[in-house]
């Protein structure tokens, strides 16, 4: 079985999407927008302009957001206005026209890929879209796992107990998707080990709810970076029962030196936790650099295979962000050329070890 470890669908992205109101939807947006490598163009002649606008620096908080009537531009594309003149970033590929990725046209692309499941992310950026996973899980049960969302800044209120409890028993979701961003986002100074929410944690251990992490770096920095890794490999340590996913990718660029790409021990004592699996999600993290199959990725994967070994690795696509810059059936396939991992090693990356682990939480 082929499955995709990381997939996205959504409503419109110019909604609410669940949110408040469509500008507390935008907020996100912005903030995810505002240091993503994507380049900013000219909405009037598609021109790569050489401007940062939508932050003020050195604020990376939601409330250092700069007013730019962030907004849905139709075609992939999210657009502001600054001085009178729209800009953009290519976020999505042109055909959503309407930025949406209705669980329909997900299973359309997996059936045109060869994929069998996959496992809906969620995320504050595509909305607070608990509902929306699982009226998809009800439509397709045996084609998606969902993940559940949280108010991560505040985790350690019962109301988020409360929230993953909703979203596991009635919504019929699967896991927990955690952003430790979305945490410095909101004000607070805790790292996701802090005392604070331990009480959650140990709610969500006691659940034995999958977690899948996203650890952006809250601000723009390596230190940054590997500081929250630091705190994801203390919760690991602490946590050694819950199984996780980490997800996304590597910022490569903080690793990147004369010899390729070399990790520091520091982020292997991380990624070596037993109860960790991490994604092999390369063509969205570098596939704007590189042309398919991505040979490129080939040194990197093989550093992981050899450090994590197959049963910790898992293959996700990002769908359908990343026809930004392959295809989905390319995304799939340049795992392919990695010669140095044999057949039955690459079934656990391609869909064995993330079926093992929905399989082992069944007692959720």
């Amino acid at each position: 079985m082929i499955a995709d470890a990381h997939f996205h669908i959504f409503p419109p992205m110019g909604g609410a999407s669940g949110h408040p109101s469509v500008r507390d939807h935008a907020r996100y947006m912005q903030r995810g927008l505002a240091l993503h490598h994507l380049p900013v163009r000219k909405a009037e002649d598609a021109s790569v302009v050489q401007q940062q606008v939508l932050i003020q620096e050195p604020d990376y908080t939601l409330q250092g957001l700069s007013d730019k009537d962030f907004r849905s531009g139709g075609f992939g594309r999210l657009m502001w206005t600054a001085d009178g003149v729209d800009y953009y970033k290519q976020y999505l590929p042109p055909l959503l026209t309407d930025l949406s990725a209705p669980p329909e046209l997900g299973v359309a692309q997996m059936d045109h890929a060869g994929v069998s499941r996959a496992v809906i992310h969620n995320g504050h950026l595509y909305g607070k879209l608990n509902r929306y996973i699982s009226r998809a899980l009800k439509r397709y049960p045996d084609r998606f796992w969902g993940t559940a969302s949280v108010d991560e800044w505040r985790a350690h209120h019962k109301s988020q107990t409360a929230a993953l409890d909703h979203a596991m028993d009635d919504l019929g979701l699967h896991a927990l998707w955690f952003d430790t961003q979305n945490i410095a986002l909101n004000g607070r100074q805790e790292t996701v080990d802090h005392r604070v929410f331990q009480p959650f944690w140990e709610h969500v251990r006691d659940r034995k709810v999958p977690v899948f992490w996203n650890t952006p770096q809250p601000e723009p920095s390596r230190a940054s970076y590997l500081s929250s890794m630091a705190a994801l490999g203390r919760w690991l340590k602490r946590y050694p029962d819950i199984p996780c996913v980490y997800t996304n990718g590597f910022p490569f660029g903080y690793f990147r030196g004369r010899r390729g790409v070399r990790f520091p021990q520091e982020l292997w004592d991380t990624l070596s936790a037993p109860n960790l699996m991490v994604e092999v999600t390369f063509p969205i993290v570098e596939g704007w650099m590189w042309d398919y199959p991505f040979k490129e990725f080939q040194p990197i994967i093989r550093q992981m295979y050899r450090r994590l070994g197959p049963e910790h690795m898992v293959w996700g696509s990002d769908m359908p962000n990343v026809e930004r810059y392959c295809t989905y059936r390319q995304c799939r396939e340049y795992m392919k050329y990695c010669s140095f991992i044999p057949p039955h090693h690459m079934d656990l990356i391609w869909g064995g070890n993330i079926a093992r682990l929905f399989a082992d939480g069944k007692a959720r």
